[in-house]
């Protein structure tokens, strides 16, 4: 099983959780390196430290994903929220030598949006005036959560683009797909 993948190997359709004989057929040069689960959860904590320095509101997602809040951090960081990120996204490159992506914004839904904008090693935001703006014209497959599955479900029902959700309305989003299309309606309409 495929477990990550380098951008090489994914621009020849290889993707996580792909059984490795049908990566290996994708991508047949990939090299395959064994997985160091000791080595990944060792640095995920010292990641994670890192961030508990700025705020002790950290959410982990998984081993090597969290949300931060860091409202309110601008006096005792001497900076804005983006500044004091480059500062972590610099530290954690320099201190650990790996590569993060950082998505901001003011709220979850687009933070996690943002941070898969420009990998590796991005750095995108998603401020509160152009959220609905930039939403719109984008894939449904581009939402976080939202699979291959799930856009094929979306796509029957005509829903290609995210503003195709928030113009179909909350009521026809239940009425097609339940409380997760209530969901997905309630993320996309004026994310807030």
């Amino acid at each position: 099983m495929v477990s990550t993948c380098c951008y090489v190997a994914r621009a020849y359709g290889v993707r996580s959780a792909m059984p490795m004989f049908q990566a290996l057929k994708l991508c047949p040069q990939a090299k395959v390196v064994r997985g160091d689960m000791r080595k990944y959860a060792e640095e995920g904590r010292a990641i994670r430290l890192m961030m508990q320095e700025l705020t002790p509101l950290v959410e982990p997602l998984s081993i090597d994903e969290a949300f931060m809040d860091l409202s309110g951090t601008e006096a005792l960081h001497a900076g804005t929220p983006a500044q004091t990120l480059v500062k972590l996204q610099n530290a954690i490159w320099k201190e650990r030598g790996l590569t993060v992506s950082i998505g901001l914004s003011f709220n979850k839904f687009l933070a996690k949006t943002a941070s898969d904008l420009d990998k590796p090693r991005g750095f995108s935001v998603i401020g509160r005036g152009e959220a609905l703006e930039f939403l719109a014209p984008r894939a449904v497959g581009a939402l976080p959560g939202v699979g291959p599955a799930s856009v094929a479900a979306l796509e029957r029902n005509g829903l290609k683009r995210v503003g195709d959700i928030r113009e179909a309305g909350e009521q026809r989003m239940r009425a097609l797909y339940g409380d997760w299309g209530g969901y997905l309606f309630r993320a996309v309409d004026g994310p807030g």
